[in-house]
């Protein structure tokens, strides 16, 4: 009898817990700083030893982002879904301390370190994030945690031989890879201008394996 009762009240309370959460839009735009992605297995036919690691440095790239979640009355946020888009252009390849591991195609014998990448990097991420905030009245700091699936989509080309000796390398793929991120801010009345940390397992992108993250700024707005 007391199991039912309590099942009762549980249902009963339910729709009154579910008022007490009001609905949100929030949207986004984020600038990312300069980042380096990791490339394992490069360098298929270079010297002997090679650690067949290479840096992918790509520039500042902008994000948008536009999260619908539920939150507390009177808090900014609770629990929310998000989708996300990233671009970021890429500047060259090099090589870790150095290493030659690199030919020029005008000069298959002459080892490099470094060589231009023109392209791109774009991200696509759809996350489940949660937020706690502190503090009420003002400015509030929060801290947010999110898990999802991120879509990698690269398209890079470099004149010089970093897969093959002496052919130009264009390295054009996708890959679907599990995300994690954490943010951190300010907000006051529905403006919320905070930092954001976002990275994922290593993609395998045309038998290459990169390794993805970047630090970003970022404003948005929420909507009630």
């Amino acid at each position: 009898m007391r199991r039912i009762a309590a099942s009762l009240c549980a249902l009963a309370l339910a729709p009154a817990a579910f008022a007490e959460r009001q609905p949100y839009f929030d949207v986004s735009l984020s600038l990312g700083m300069p980042a380096t992605e990791t490339v394992r297995n490069a360098g298929a036919g270079n010297p002997d030893n090679n650690p067949g690691v290479i840096d992918l440095t790509t520039a500042s790239g902008f994000g948008i982002a536009a999260a619908y979640g539920f939150a507390p009355v009177g808090q900014l946020r609770g629990i929310e879904f998000e989708l996300g888009y990233y671009r970021a252009e890429t500047d060259d390849f090099s090589t870790p301390d150095g290493y030659p591991i690199v030919w020029l195609r005008s000069d298959p014998n002459n080892y490099e370190s470094s060589a231009p990448a023109l392209g791109d990097v774009a991200t696509t991420s759809f996350m489940v994030n949660t937020y706690g905030e502190f503090g009420e009245g003002g400015p509030s700091p929060y801290l947010g945690v999110g898990l999802g699936v991120a879509l990698h989509q690269v398209d890079v080309t470099t004149d010089v031989g970093i897969l093959k000796r002496g052919l130009i390398t264009t390295v054009t793929d996708e890959a679907v890879v599990f995300a994690w991120q954490v943010m951190a801010g300010i907000t006051y009345k529905g403006v919320r201008l905070g930092y954001r940390y976002f990275a994922t397992a290593d993609a395998d992108i045309d038998g290459l394996e990169l390794t993805h993250g970047r630090h970003s700024a970022e404003i948005g707005l929420t909507f009630h």
